[in-house]
């Protein structure tokens, strides 16, 4: 409870991984979710950096390239997917923040 006596409805988590992939699925109980993906050793991201994995939308039929440091804001309650890295040299992180 806030110090104005008001409750929160929302709730904030954070997810984290390597190398990691989802299958298809939904988050009924949460709503706009944050991903990014990075890689170890860069010291800077550019615009125009190479694709190191995708996320899925198979029921909008949207696959949307992620290069390092890409913001990615989405609903959660549409069916959506990680695919797996798309270099296996590559150590790719996941971070996926979320309001439920």
């Amino acid at each position: 409870m806030f110090a104005n006596g008001y409750q929160s409805s929302l709730y904030g988590s954070i997810a984290s991984g390597v190398n990691v992939h989802l299958r298809i699925h939904t988050d009924l109980d949460f709503c706009y979710s944050l991903t990014t993906v990075l890689i170890r050793c860069k010291k800077s991201y550019k615009m125009d950096g190479t694709k190191i994995s995708y996320f899925n939308f198979p029921r909008l039929g949207v696959a949307t390239p992620l290069r390092p440091g890409d913001i990615l804001l989405f609903d959660a309650t549409e069916p959506h997917a990680s695919s797996s890295r798309c270099n296996k040299h590559l150590h790719v992180y996941c971070v996926s923040f979320y309001l439920k």
